[in-house]
């Protein structure tokens, strides 16, 4: 499916909260993705940032990729500590219900800074929610010592309680030894003091500039009151990361420099760099005293135990990052020697695990960007930990000076590219509402392996659930057994794979589990169970694996049939020049976004680009049109029901066959012709039923007006309003199960035309809040569930129902129905 499809799910309306099943008490549960606790830390997905040691050696890992903390334990083990690692209604009220006052069940808004404090407990800053929060590893509680909830400033606020006080974009802290905690309020542009009383105050920064009073930049000196610090974030990003050392010194760092406060003179000390005078490369000064030294950006900072700082250096540009480790030896002055630790510095990318640190490549920075929160720590031994954030990896530097990964297998997809998938396009993603999903668990439990935005799910005989997940360019196969592992796609990961830059049919004629795909989108099983289909939408083919044992002759695409081989991957459509009916291999796919299978081996294929679904038989590789007009359309809400190649579809995307018909979900784009307005273009969001037996394939409504929304449930299908339904699957009894993805629920249409709502409780939705979308109700009533954007669906052959959790990235069993 193009992004355009997809970002379509943000355009939604008002769902009411009622609710309705096919029988009594259908139940729901997942059966796939989940927090991968007490696995080994280097096989787990994870977007690391702020970090710290406690005494005995475990690291401590904010991941705001999947909203969690995570303990990485001496012997590599990675243990969940807080965060649910689901989607939360972006409701503070309603997240705080959801979440409730246990670590294990939280929401977090974009965890951010981390310290551990002298009191044992685990601090985080949500640079989202505005708040600093405790975690209480004894009890397993969670609790609020800084902020609102609310961002701003309010003079007010100072020396007054902290849990009363405004935070803007926290990030960074530490503590010293009296237990004093140091927020870095970034947006505020100030360090705050929170006592352990809970009394809050400024000590560094003087908000925002303003001239005369807060107009300067900070020298030897520098008074607090009138010295504004991180002021140039349009420059090379704000360098926002404080540190405390052994003797309780606070340092920050300020962008191109390093100060340290005296706070006894209530002034600045420039220990590296000079305000405004930038590094013209990476290391400048390097085996010199650190006032001689010149960076772009300090990113981060941490001290070790003997006085030795530590620190993130970054900056560069777009083409060529720069990522560098390095140290200025205790106690850290104007005098002391800066030395190189660790990075190229130039460049970015993954390199160097098992050798010296100083020749690898790190890739944390990233030029104009605002830098909150991320991570540097020193373990008790001496270990260096950094949170090689673009790498998705934390990485650790040894007394030897060798670097290696320590937590993360950097497989949550190309570093730098958005992993939103256009979801939406509203700040609801970057707020970190959505967890972003990752990739482990192969040869584990389903339950505990991480998925990447499941788009579709389907069944075979035996009871084998095959997942494609549009995130991770991957099919995976849950056994009965509930054993995971990948039948198709070699995945991305890392800087290296650029999903812009794959070739057609990259993989083609080799093993499948090594083939790339890009935006793949639906899947389908022959009436075997042997042959999987793929539509890989944005290469514009229908790809073949052959899950057999032996050879599979496929659709003739040239002169001959092509063979397969056993766990081999071909294109067997889409690789010619005609757009109209045309042998296999003449025929042209645009956007190819859904795929299903008959009884006799044909397959068909939906083309959300060209506006068509098409037929393609096995025996003679003839590809025929069944339904639409090729590159014309009707998104303007009228059905024209008629002769299936007379019949103006909108964006056609999932299929399903059964009992000579061919259904078809329209999802329809034209929202997005005005994203302020999108409610103002009408789009068709329906389900059509093409008629097999007749020769003209007559074509014919069966639920949605057309238009897009929330509303029919008890009545007709056809005077009903459906939001994008991304997913079409009939039941045992001929009923049609949908995937209203933009109402997060999953509706049935009944024999008699009726419908209802069997799964997922819905509420208002719309493109910049995204309310719809959260997780709950597993292990209760289905219709109690909430979804995030249910998608592809099948039947498996005791009547379960399988659903595609998209943003959930889950795949949800619905049993009873």
């Amino acid at each position: 499916m193009r992004f355009r499809t997809l970002a379509v799910l943000i355009v939604l309306l008002q769902a009411l909260p009622t609710v309705a099943g096919a029988n009594d008490t259908p139940t729901i549960d997942t059966v796939a993705g989940g927090i991968p606790d007490g696995q080994p830390a280097t096989e787990v997905s994870l977007k690391p940032v702020g970090l710290d040691y406690d005494a005995d050696g475990n690291l401590y890992i904010a991941d705001p990729g999947n909203g969690i903390v995570w303990k990485r334990t001496p012997d590599g083990v990675l243990h969940h500590v807080a965060g649910s690692g689901i989607t939360c209604i972006p409701d503070p009220a309603k997240c705080a219900e959801q979440g409730g006052d246990q670590a294990a069940t939280a929401f977090f808004r974009s965890i951010a800074g981390l310290a551990i404090g002298p009191d044992g407990g685990i601090y985080v800053s949500e640079n989202r929610g505005n708040t600093v929060k405790r975690i209480d590893l004894e009890t397993g509680n969670i609790t609020t010592v800084a902020g609102t909830g609310e961002q701003g400033y309010d003079p007010a606020d100072e020396g007054g309680p902290a849990t009363d006080a405004e935070l803007w974009g926290p990030g960074s802290l530490d503590f010293d030894s009296r237990g004093n905690l140091y927020i870095a309020d970034v947006w505020n542009r100030r360090i705050r003091e929170v006592t352990p009383a809970g009394t809050i105050t400024t000590i560094a920064g003087c908000g925002s500039q303003e001239f005369p009073g807060c107009f300067t930049w900070a020298q030897d000196g520098s008074p607090v009151e009138t010295t504004p610090i991180g002021v140039n974030s349009g420059i090379n990003g704000n360098g926002w990361g404080i540190a405390v050392s052994p003797s309780d010194e606070l340092y920050i760092a300020d962008v191109a420099q390093i100060l340290k406060l005296d706070q006894a003179q209530n002034s600045y000390r420039v220990i590296l760099g000079k305000a405004f005078e930038y590094a013209d490369f990476p290391g400048q000064g390097e085996g010199g005293p650190a006032s001689d030294a010149r960076v772009q950006v300090v990113v981060e900072m941490a001290f070790a135990a003997n006085g030795d700082l530590y620190f993130m250096e970054g900056g560069g540009s777009f083409s060529d990052p720069w990522s560098r480790v390095q140290k200025i030896d205790a106690p850290a002055t104007p005098a002391s020697i800066v030395r190189h630790v660790g990075g190229l510095g130039t460049g970015a990318g993954f390199s160097g695990d098992g050798a010296s640190a100083k020749q690898a490549r790190f890739s944390f920075s990233q030029p104009t960007g605002t830098w909150t929160g991320q991570g540097i720590a020193v373990s008790p031994s001496g270990v260096v930990a950094v949170s090689d954030v673009r790498n998705e990896r934390v990485r650790a530097i040894d007394a030897q000076g060798k670097v290696a990964t320590i937590a993360g297998n950097g497989y949550s997809g190309p570093a730098g590219v958005a992993r939103t998938f256009n979801l939406m396009y509203s700040a609801t993603m970057t707020e970190g509402l959505t967890p972003r999903g990752g990739f482990s668990g192969d040869g584990k439990d389903a339950t505990i392996a991480q998925l990447n935005f499941p788009v579709d799910v389907e069944v075979d005989r035996f009871g084998n659930r095959y997942v494609l997940e549009y995130g991770n360019r991957r099919v995976r196969k849950i056994a009965p057994n509930g054993t995971i592992t990948t039948v198709a796609g070699g995945g991305c990961a890392g800087e290296d794979c650029d999903p812009y830059l794959l070739a057609g049919g990259a993989g083609d004629g080799g093993l499948a589990t090594k083939a790339d795909f890009y935006q793949p989108m639906s899947i389908a099983l022959d009436r075997t169970g042997t042959q999987l289909y793929i539509a890989d939408a944005g290469q514009g083919r229908i790809r073949q694996v052959n899950m057999g044992s032996s050879t599979f002759v496929a659709f003739p695409l040239s002169d001959r049939p092509v063979e397969i081989k056993p766990d081999q991957i071909q294109t067997i459509l889409g690789t010619g020049s005609v757009s109209a009916d045309a042998p296999a291999s003449q025929f042209n796919l645009s956007t190819p976004t859904g795929v299903t299978t008959d009884g006799g081996g044909a397959i068909y294929v939906s083309d959300e680009s060209a506006n068509i679904v098409v037929r393609a038989e096995p025996s003679t590789g003839l590809v025929t049109v069944v339904a639409g007009v090729p590159l014309s359309s009707d998104c303007n809400g009228t059905s024209s029901d008629g002769p299936g190649r007379a019949t103006l579809l909108c964006g056609p995307g999932d299929l399903a066959v059964a009992g000579g018909s061919l259904y078809i979900t329209e999802t329809g784009y034209e929202a997005l012709v005005n994203p302020e307005d999108p409610l103002g273009f009408p789009v068709a969001s329906r389900i059509r039923k093409v008629d097999l037996t007749q020769p003209t394939n007559p074509t014919t409504t069966v639920a949605g007006t057309g238009a897009l929304g929330w509303d029919g449930d008890g009545g007709a299908a056809t005077a009903a309003m459906l939001a994008v339904p991304h997913g079409v699957a009939i039941g045992p009894d001929g009923s049609i199960y949908i995937g209203d993805s933009g109402n997060h629920r999953v509706r049935r249409i009944a024999p008699n035309g009726t419908i209802t709502t069997v799964a997922g409780s819905g509420s208002y939705s719309d493109q910049y809040s995204h309310e719809g979308c959260a997780f709950s109700g597993d292990g209760g009533a289905a219709a109690d569930a909430s979804f995030c954007n249910p998608m592809g669906l099948d039947f498996g052959p005791d009547g379960t129902l399988y659903v595609a959790d998209a943003a959930n990235n889950r795949i949800r069993a619905i049993s009873g129905l």
